[in-house]
This record gives structure tokens, C-alpha cells and sequence, in this order.
């Protein structure tokens, strides 16, 4: 479960924030607003996206305490998010 949600994020951010993940310069961990390919108008695209593509809310409190930077912290909410076993 956690492979499909990971190649669902990769794919929505290859097509809207133009990421290459097969090169080198960008993996899984990678800080996505520190290496500028999401900025504030991005993140509430990715959050839209997310509550969307995986039927979950995303709340203000998550806004604050959860993490949305990389790929692995984006896959990791969204497990939690719908109960799915995360490692």
C-alpha cells in the first residue's frame, strides 16, 4: 500500500513541480521547499492534492505539527492518515 502511495505522490509532483526522481540530484528525503521546487502556492496545491487523491482531511493542527517536506514525510502522513502500517 505504502509503494502505491509513494508512486501517486512522485507522479504528482514530477508533473506539477517539473521533479525528475530518477536523476541524482533528488531522492525520497530530499527537502522539497528547501532545494525550491515547492513554494507556499505549491504547498496548498500538494495539500488540495492529498485530500483528493487519498480522501483524507488534512487539519489545521497537521499544518503545524506534521511534516511535509520530503517524499518519505509526505508517504508517512498519508499512511498514518488512512491506518496503513508505516515503517
Amino acid at each position: 500500500m505504502l509503494e502505491i502511495i509513494t508512486e501517486k505522490i512522485k507522479t504528482y509532483l514530477g508533473a506539477t513541480c517539473l521533479i525528475n526522481f530518477d536523476g541524482v540530484e533528488v531522492d525520497d528525503k530530499t527537502d522539497l521547499f528547501e532545494a525550491g521546487f515547492i513554494d507556499s502556492y505549491g504547498f496548498v496545491e500538494l495539500v488540495t492534492f492529498l485530500e483528493r487523491e487519498f480522501s483524507i482531511k488534512v487539519t489545521d493542527d497537521d499544518l503545524v505539527t506534521a511534516s511535509f517536506n520530503s517524499v518519505n514525510e509526505l508517504v508517512r502522513y498519508v499512511g498514518e492518515k488512512q491506518d496503513v502500517k508505516v515503517i
